[in-house]
């Protein structure tokens, strides 16, 4: 339940052509979601993990670019190793690589769903 609370949320965000922090999202106030125990936070990253698997899946960007660290304005390592096992990216660590990376998905996530509902049943 709470996945789809997270996807929900994220598809807001990625409406609003936003980003949100990894910190932001544990404390949103939407609906039932609570990340703030340190416990719930691993359960955050692989919520994270499973949206965005899910989305790939269905051949929709990967919803979890919106997530960003508040230092450097970009998803953190595990963003891009899962991105490289879904085969979205090359796995090329250097930053101008990511950066380039992070840029296109999160310009195909906003142009996705600019225009489509929140919810969308297979």
């Amino acid at each position: 339940m709470k996945e789809e609370l997270v996807r929900d949320f994220l598809i807001g965000i990625a409406k609003a052509e936003e980003v949100i922090t990894y910190s932001e999202l544990c404390k949103a106030q939407y609906k039932d979601l609570d990340y703030n125990r340190i416990t719930d936070q691993y359960k955050l990253y692989e919520s994270l993990t499973s949206i965005s698997e899910y989305e790939n899946a269905q051949g929709r960007p990967l919803l979890s670019v919106l997530v960003v660290n508040e230092a450097t304005k970009v998803p953190g390592g595990g963003f891009f190793k899962m991105a490289s096992r879904l085969k979205k990216y090359d796995g090329d660590e250097r930053k101008d690589a990511r950066i380039s990376f992070f840029k296109r998905e999160l310009e195909d996530t906003y142009k996705y769903w600019k225009n489509r509902s929140i919810r969308i049943r297979e």
